[in-house]
């Protein structure tokens, strides 16, 4: 597939599936480096912020409890992200809106955060002038993805699944993140920022249950086309994910996904 390989924001038009991904990062992650609040700068009283694309407000939580006097906006496309990270950070000033088209004026953000965003973005440059625009001069900006071979694993057991229960049409040839991971996204960032920093941070999931691995994979974009689309096929290709994971377990005592990220630190 293409067309649907490059638009899956659709399955962040409810809150779901981005907090079964977060809970399986609480128990089965293994980590090695920062990542993007680690990457802020110190903020002073009263330093004003932008989270664009806020999720589900877990990153915003994190700022928040690091430098209570500081104030927070945050803002994302979806409803439900809104409505989650406002109930999640009462104290955040949470808004819809769109990245391409930021509704504040010009140096408006000491700082802005964008994690794990532009890879769903249609068009990467207008974004990131976006967020250079609402930044002071002399600002920051902290902007992540994943390496250019993260979630592979995920990835063939999903087309593998598929495979098996006859659903090849469901197959993804490409993740988002080939339009925007650490081999190729800085040249969309050293338009608009003057010093920009890669930190890389290692990072990978391990499963020895299979409950775990299909709590992660259902929560991916690709299954949730498929089960949007068609639950009885869905259903078929969970079964199959879940007797390759049983063979694997049974083989090797355990199935890993690579999920190497980045963060980088740009100055304007």
């Amino acid at each position: 597939m293409v067309a649907k390989d490059m638009d899956w924001t659709e399955n962040y038009t409810t809150i779901k599936a981005l907090d079964a991904r977060h809970d399986v990062w609480k128990h089965n992650a293994a980590v090695d480096g920062p990542f993007g609040p680690d990457l802020v700068p110190a903020l002073k009283p009263d330093t004003l912020v932008l989270d664009a694309g806020c999720g589900t407000g877990v990153h915003l939580r994190t700022l928040i409890d690091r430098y209570p006097q500081a104030r927070f906006v945050a803002m994302d496309t979806s409803e439900a992200m809104v409505a989650a990270t406002r109930e999640r950070c009462p104290e955040a000033e949470v808004v819809g809106g769109t990245i391409t088209q930021l509704a504040w004026e010009d140096h408006h953000f000491a700082g802005t955060t964008c994690l794990h965003v532009l890879y769903h973005v249609p068009d990467i440059h207008q974004a990131v002038s976006e967020l250079a625009r609402v930044t002071q001069k002399g600002g920051w900006a902290v902007i992540s993805t994943v390496a250019d071979d993260a979630g592979q694993e995920s990835l063939r057991l999903h087309n593998a699944a598929c495979a098996e229960a006859h659903a090849s049409e469901w197959q993804i040839e490409k993740l988002p993140s080939a339009r925007f991971n650490t081999a190729n996204g800085e040249q969309f960032i050293r338009p608009y920022f003057s010093q920009v920093t890669l930190y890389p941070r290692y990072a990978a999931l391990y499963f020895t249950e299979v409950a775990a691995v299909l709590k992660y994979y259902t929560s991916m974009d690709y299954y949730q086309q498929i089960y949007r689309a068609n639950q009885a096929l869905a259903e078929q290709v969970v079964t199959k994910a879940r007797q390759l994971v049983e063979a694997q377990l049974h083989a090797k005592g355990e199935f890993q996904i690579s999920k190497n990220v980045g963060t980088w630190l740009a100055f304007k």
